[in-house]
């Protein structure tokens, strides 16, 4: 019990003379000075999931968005493998223009690679994200 108690004292978001000034501004709204419900212990908030504005951040949510997020990166590899079989198909064809070929490959997996540097980009976001 020592230990809930000593937990509960270090991580309160809120401190008492808060809460104490959120039970006058209840008792200024409500009208009710000496009621059981404005006296009742308002519940504290740990403060590992509460940001600077005051409002709870869901990390597991965030890191869920971002594994989501990855799962475009697999999208990402098939392209790459999509472009280098299109050239290994198209010099078997006609080896006569590999160079342009080649030239038209390295254009499509730098389109492909742009895709990849959003996706990372979009995940970060979303990790880091409140």
């Amino acid at each position: 019990m020592a230990l809930i108690q000593s937990f509960i004292n270090k991580a309160p978001a809120l401190t008492r003379a808060n809460l104490m000034g959120m039970r006058g501004f209840a008792a200024a709204a409500t009208g009710l000075s000496n009621s059981n419900v404005l006296n009742k212990q308002l519940p504290l908030i740990n403060q590992s999931l509460v940001n600077p504005l005051g409002s709870v951040r869901h990390a597991g949510a965030s890191a869920l968005a971002c594994g989501i997020a990855t799962v475009a990166l697999g999208g990402v590899a098939q392209g790459i493998g999509s472009v280098f079989a299109a050239l290994v198909v198209g010099t078997a064809r006609n080896p006569a223009i590999k160079d342009d070929l080649f030239a038209y490959t390295m254009i499509g997996f730098g389109m492909v690679e742009l895709i990849m540097f959003i996706v990372i980009m979009f995940a970060l976001m979303l990790n880091f994200s409140e």
